[in-house]
């Protein structure tokens, strides 16, 4: 039966038409050439041929129909691309083996019918049609985005032919209640990029809370992964090669209604990888466009990293105070949004800036902190190389030395993969003691197993004295360079270990060297607790303060852990093979 469907599927949907919303076709005889959607090219090796119902890709060697090309594009499963292309093609939707249709089935049946009754509901609202009035929304705009009003009742539960249960299925109604889940609210409907609606949104009209609802998640909507206007989008994101993503339901319809089209919203919940997954499917470059307030800020700086760790391009474009993107094209329309456009940010410049221009910048142990958290951020970008990349922009934009802030990120990489690890591995607080360190690398020249068990628990920050941190260094590259390629002496031959000689021969190193270990960490702790408590009597914003006081609780969940364990229990000898 699914076979079935899928050949009805491909028969209503002209391929070539279709595919050319991705790539520029050129008709050439019988079939459309253009460059490859799956990787660069500079000549079209791409080919669609109507007749056959096939394209072909000559640099890949991919190659296959309309369902094929959808799944490589979007990365969804068989099913997904049925259901989308099925409201593409116009065909009913397959029922699954057996009596009971699929939750899909039921939720899209659903949704369809919601929405025939709210947009039917909306004429018969004068308060409703109001209300989009008075915020610039024409009539041609809600029907195009198929904007409703859901009054307050039952009306769906009444009114809609479907069982109570299979509202509730697609959160359209709640059986516990026994009513509608919108109540006397504009609706907005959520639709997949292919036109289905898998979800709603609902604006109240007067002061209910929250001002904003959402469908619960349901067989087909994920408020992480859906965008409102994605499919009004699609086409016009993918021509000029960027998009938009704004905030606010609002803040899209009224930019579409201004000729903007290549705008999306996030449905209630922050930028997600889901959300950039499916954006990088139309263009790599993403403008964040939120309100311009604190929150606003806030978000788009939690949105970029989010945006690079996708390998997209990330912009942010800061709106004039007082202004929400939909306010701002009612007042100065497309041509003042265009010209703000112009003035859009590079990701790490906004970021940069924003730091900058924190109340507690001139203060530099604030000033640390501050970048410190931004490189916790970018931290979560798995290129290695798009992260280095960005960390040192950064630092070139605040005036910060790159790789002190590279050691910071190879610090918090470390904590990622070993977790338990974490508060062993900080960066240089307290003085230690310099003849423990000397121990400590005479150790490590003496036993190479001591020396990899040692760089494998950390790294030259452990050590204080800036001498011992430069040998440890030395040490590290030494170990690490194949046998034959290693120079003949140690580079730290002339190193004056003469203080600490005699601990060559210890009968125990490792349990030595476990034992100094532990007090260099205690100090570290110590001192960076210290330091942070100082910051904190010094510090008058609160959330600088709030973030101080996170740090100082790790620290002292870090000397709690410490004391509790044993340098034997922490850092076990490695056993000989």
């Amino acid at each position: 039966m699914l076979k079935d469907h899928a050949e009805l599927i491909k028969s209503r949907i002209d391929i070539a038409e279709y595919i050319g919303r991705w790539v520029n076709l050129r008709k050439s005889g019988g079939y459309y050439v253009g460059l490859s959607p799956f990787k660069p090219e500079r000549t079209p090796s791409f080919t669609v041929t109507p007749r056959l119902g096939i394209f072909k890709c000559f640099a890949t060697g991919k190659s296959g129909d309309v369902i094929t090309f959808h799944q490589e594009m979007t990365g969804h499963t068989f099913w997904e691309d049925i259901f989308a292309l099925s409201q593409e093609a116009g065909v009913p939707l397959p029922e699954t083996t057996g009596s009971r249709p699929s939750d899909e089935t039921i939720v899209a049946a659903a949704n369809k019918r919601a929405q025939e009754l709210f947009t039917a509901s909306l004429k018969a609202s004068p308060a409703a049609i109001q209300f989009l009035q008075s915020r610039g929304v024409t009539g041609a705009s809600a029907k195009a985005f198929g904007i409703g009003y859901a009054p307050a009742g039952r009306m769906l539960i009444e009114h809609s032919g479907l069982p109570v249960s299979e509202l509730e299925m697609a959160s359209l109604a709640r059986v516990t209640s026994d009513r509608d889940f919108f109540q006397d609210r504009i609706t907005f409907p959520i639709q997949s990029p292919y036109g289905a609606i898998i979800g709603f949104a609902g604006r109240t009209l007067g002061t209910a809370k929250p001002k904003f609802m959402n469908t619960a998640s349901t067989a087909l909507y994920n408020k992480s992964e859906a965008l409102f206007g994605a499919h009004q989008a699609l086409e016009h994101a993918r021509r000029q090669d960027l998009v938009f993503v704004v905030e606010g339901y609002l803040d899209v319809v009224i930019l579409w209604q201004h000729d903007i089209k290549n705008v999306v919203a996030v449905c209630g919940t922050a930028f997600t990888a889901d959300h950039a997954k499916a954006l990088k499917q139309l263009t790599k470059n993403v403008v964040f466009c939120y309100d311009a307030d604190e929150s606003g800020a806030n978000a788009a700086i939690k949105s970029i990293p989010v945006a690079l760790n996708a390998g997209m391009a990330p912009y942010v474009l800061t709106m004039p105070s007082g202004f929400d993107p939909d306010e701002f094209v009612l007042n100065h329309g497309k041509d003042g949004f265009e010209l703000l456009a112009d003035e859009k940010q590079n990701g790490i410049d906004f970021i940069a800036k924003s730091l900058m221009s924190n109340p507690q910048w001139s203060n530099a142990g604030a000033a640390k902190i501050i970048v410190e958290d931004a490189v916790e951020s970018l931290s979560s970008i798995k290129d290695n190389d798009v992260r280095r990349w960005s960390i040192k922009a950064l630092a070139g934009t605040v005036g910060m030395d790159a790789e002190s802030l590279l050691r910071l990120d190879a610090k918090i990489q470390y904590r990622k993969n070993n977790p338990r690890n974490y508060d062993l591995v900080l960066p240089v607080g307290a003085p230690a003691l310099p003849d423990e360190e000397l121990v400590l690398l005479t150790l490590a020249d003496q036993h190479e197993m001591l020396f990899m068990w040692l760089a494998g628990h950390f790294d030259e920050t452990i050590f204080t004295n800036a001498l011992c941190r430069d040998v440890f260094r030395q040490m590290v590259v030494y170990h690490t360079t194949i046998p034959s390629q290693r120079p003949a002496e140690v580079p730290w031959i002339d190193m004056p270990f003469t203080d600490a000689e005699k601990y060559r021969t210890a009968p125990e190193p490792f349990k030595l060297a476990r034992q100094i270990v532990y007090r260099l960490v205690e100090n570290n702790l110590l001192g960076r607790q210290t330091a942070v408590t100082q910051q904190l009597y010094q510090c008058t914003d609160p959330d600088l303060r709030a973030k101080l006081m996170t740090r100082l609780s790790m620290l002292q969940n870090g000397l709690k852990n410490l004391h509790q364990s044993t340098p034997e229990t922490l850092w076990p000898e490695p056993q000989s093979k």
